[in-house]
């Protein structure tokens, strides 16, 4: 884990878990790379009371400038650079979201779905919406840049 990573203190990181730089572990997050890995990439966040779930032979890898929202589940799926996942989504096994998406608060993404690069996903049942704009891009990036910067209050303490 790289000096500049903050994890909460009741968060829970277990098995095999590699967060990147400047990346931030909030409150009541529970990661669980026991059955595999686990890849949490560079000044991405993992929200209060997120779970983060490998699956067997399934590993779970969050990439670049990702925010995911505030109780979210993710198992054993894939989360391409700069997007966000929504707070309360449930992101299923071998899901592979492509970079710059969004995925709106309470979506599900139902197990092996392709989410094609730059996709606005909304809804119980995951339905592609529309394409993200560069302004929506360049706040998903502000968004990740934030909560790194939050996060410095308190391993800097």
């Amino acid at each position: 884990m790289a000096e500049t990573v903050f994890v909460a203190s009741d968060a829970c990181v277990i098995g095999d878990v590699e967060i990147g730089s400047s990346a931030s572990i909030w409150f009541k997050a529970v990661l669980r790379g026991e059955t595999s890995s686990i890849v949490v990439g560079t000044y991405s966040n993992i929200q209060d009371g997120c779970t983060v779930q490998a699956g067997e032979n399934a590993p779970c890898y969050i990439g670049n400038y990702v925010t995911i929202g505030h109780s979210a589940v993710l198992q054993g799926c894939t989360v391409g650079d700069n997007s966000l996942i929504g707070m309360g989504c449930m992101i299923g096994n071998a899901v592979r979201i492509g970079e710059n998406c969004i995925i709106g608060a309470g979506a599900t993404i139902a197990e092996r779905r392709i989410i094609p690069a730059k996709s606005l996903v909304a809804g119980q049942t995951g339905r592609i919406i529309r394409k993200v704009t560069e302004a929506e891009i360049a706040a998903i990036r502000d968004s990740a840049l934030g909560y790194y910067k939050l996060s410095l209050q308190y391993y800097l303490k």
